[in-house]
């Protein structure tokens, strides 16, 4: 089946590449901008660093700020995500109490809850994860899940937006509501939510939220944001403290050193992208009839249910394993590695509540007879 979209990145043809969610993907247009970036900046590194490279940042962040429906005053850069959590959780050193307690999920990415164990160890604050079932129905079971989790000890919630071992999509607004109602602060995990749903974050108003710009959004690896809210912007510092600490919010994280921020200047070209191929809602609108639709070629095939309803999904879907396996990591890379020299197949398997699951993306150069041909060879693993 002919993909129009397939030749616009440089992904190799002989692999069938089920795998967005993980790192994304990036066009072949947007990698030769970065190019061009990158050849400006060696004409002249301390011109380009000192002169343009500020103002570059600046207008990447109007552009984005737009997208997100918010301030630049409030959006800075992070490498990705899970460096944004760092940033936060860390600024949170100096004022947590043993006595404290910060509540997460089940679904909750594994980098981000080792760096709770870390601010754990450093603080004594008490860790309350959410019980979050999967599979799951209704909404109503990740709210009351958080709700009951919650206690008059409870400083911040940290949950995902869209879940990474599950690709569901919780529901944060509703989450972030109940927070402030109990004057509790928010940290949303939004690593694959840009470019996979619209996102308004002035409507939002969680404490932080921070994101990936490489994974739904094609950017670059090395693009994601992190939004800080007014209240929270002077106490929040970037993990690495360079020359502007105490200068400002903006100037602490658009310089933390030297290194190579050609990513972040392709992002005016990226959103560019976006429209042309006609926005957030209908990439996302494209992906999922795709993914439901792979989706239902696994079930019926590989006879085994859908562990989430419709509603969950965007552009991932995570479906059980029911082969005899062992659910830890070892297990998992083996076959990762195994449907990749064996069947030519990009996707990960994912251990989760005791279970081995695995999970598919959907993004526009993929078709319907890729999920076809993993219906096929995920039998012959086993």
């Amino acid at each position: 089946m002919q993909n129009p979209y397939k030749e616009l990145w440089g992904l190799d043809p002989s692999i069938v590449f089920l795998n967005h969610g993980s790192f994304g993907a990036t066009p072949k247009s947007i990698l030769a901008t970065q190019a061009r970036w990158r050849s400006t900046m060696e004409e002249d590194p301390v011109y380009f660093n000192m002169e343009i490279l500020p103002q570059m940042i600046r207008n990447s962040a109007e552009r984005l700020a737009t997208f997100l429906h918010t301030s630049a005053e409030q959006l800075v850069f992070v490498d990705n995500a899970t460096t944004g959590v760092n940033a936060v959780l860390r600024s949170l050193l100096p004022v947590l109490r043993p006595s404290d307690e910060i509540v997460t999920t089940s679904h909750v990415y594994g980098a981000v809850w080792q760096t709770l164990q870390y601010l754990r160890d450093s603080t004594g604050v008490r860790l309350v994860t959410a019980e979050v079932p999967f599979p799951i129905s209704h909404n109503d079971e990740v709210i009351n899940a958080v709700k009951s989790a919650l206690t008059p000890a409870t400083k911040l919630v940290v949950v995902d937006h869209i879940t990474s071992p599950t690709g569901i999509l919780f529901p944060i607004e509703e989450i972030i509501r109940i927070c402030q109602e109990n004057e509790i602060y928010t940290l949303i995990d939004g690593a694959h939510a840009p470019g996979n749903v619209p996102i308004n974050l002035d409507e939002l108003q969680p404490s932080w939220y921070t994101g990936n710009c490489h994974k739904w959004m094609c950017a670059p690896k090395g693009t994601a944001f992190l939004w800080t809210s007014k209240e929270m912007a002077p106490f929040t510092h970037p993990t690495v403290i360079s020359h502007n600490y105490k200068t400002g919010f903006i100037p602490e994280f658009d310089w933390t050193g030297t290194k190579d921020l050609t990513s972040i200047l392709c992002l005016p070209d990226v959103l560019d992208l976006i429209q042309e191929w006609g926005g957030v809602e209908e990439i996302t609108r494209k992906n999922k009839e795709l993914l439901l639709k792979g989706r239902d070629i696994l079930t019926s095939s590989l006879g085994i249910e859908a562990p989430a309803s419709v509603s969950f999904l965007t552009t991932m879907a995570t479906l059980p394993l029911t082969f005899e396996i062992s659910p830890n990591e070892e297990a998992k890379l083996q076959l990762n590695k195994r449907l990749r020299s064996e069947r030519s197949i990009q996707m990960p398997f994912m251990p989760f509540n005791n279970k081995m699951w695995f999970r598919i993306s959907a993004f526009l150069y993929n078709t319907e007879d890729e999920y076809q041909y993993l219906a096929e060879s995920l039998p012959t693993l086993f």
